[in-house]
């Protein structure tokens, strides 16, 4: 009878077989630690748009038109004064890093248009950040304000 050797370690075929799975494997892991950077890049990008529109907003919301201080506010705000204009349209450009720049260097269009609403007071600031590159819209707010006395009889 013959006596089984007991083998000590792996054979060439069961490691290259292992390696080929690790490979495989990696590649995988790779790839999805590279959709989710791209996923994570997206996601800032979008944060930074909000914040920038909202910001927008908020300065139409809070200036007082009648005692503007042109140094606080951004310089297309200028134009949206609440008139008797049926719309009132300003855009801005911006950068990469959502700074305002002029057409040439700008990678993001910013469209702001102030309507005025059913209300004679009560107008419209409706505001849309769109990707230059891929006419696309990133990211889009509305927001409304009373104006008391600027679009009335009185």
């Amino acid at each position: 009878m013959k006596r089984m050797q007991r083998r000590n370690g792996f054979t060439l075929a069961e490691l290259i077989v292992s390696i080929a799975i690790l490979a495989f494997f990696s590649t995988i892991i790779v790839q999805v630690f590279a959709q989710a950077q791209a996923a994570t890049e997206r996601a800032e990008r979008l944060d930074q748009a909000v914040v920038v529109v909202s910001d927008l907003a908020d300065q139409w919301k809070s200036v007082d038109f009648d005692q503007l201080d042109y140094n606080q506010i951004d310089p297309a705000m200028h134009r949206l004064w609440p008139a008797q204009d049926s719309q009132t349209e300003a855009t801005l450009y911006l950068d990469e890093q959502f700074i305002t720049c002029d057409v040439q260097a700008a990678v993001y269009e910013v469209k702001l248009t102030v309507s005025k609403q059913a209300d004679p007071d009560f107008y419209q600031l409706n505001v849309v950040l769109k990707d230059l590159e891929t006419s696309k819209t990133v990211y889009q707010l509305v927001a409304g304000r009373y104006f008391p006395g600027k679009g009335g009889d009185s």
